[in-house]
């Protein structure tokens, strides 16, 4: 068992800071939430929600893919909510 930033070292350096910066965000406003996981997979599945993030889910799912070598496929939200969310919110939820 690691920290979910220890965990976050380990991704490729295209996504590395960009995962940090938003772990470090979400977790500030976020506090309960347990941040010792078992693997990098798990870890990065755990620091953000990557729906609310500007490189989206579809982003964060193929570098899960690519550090968990697994091939799952990106099937995109069709509720409304998830694209307000999308689109609406994500000033609010990462304040840079």
């Amino acid at each position: 068992m690691k920290h979910i930033a220890d965990w976050l070292q380990e991704l490729p350096d295209d996504s590395r800071e960009i995962a940090l910066l938003y772990f470090k965000v979400y977790h500030a406003k976020h506090p309960g939430i347990k941040p010792m996981r078992d693997s990098l997979g798990s870890a990065l599945m755990a620091a953000f929600p990557w729906h609310k993030t500007k490189h989206g889910s579809e982003y964060w799912l193929n570098v899960y893919n690519q550090v968990t070598g697994t091939i799952t496929p990106y099937v995109p939200s069709t509720s409304s909510n998830s694209l307000t969310v999308n689109t609406k919110k994500i000033n609010d939820f990462f304040e840079f």
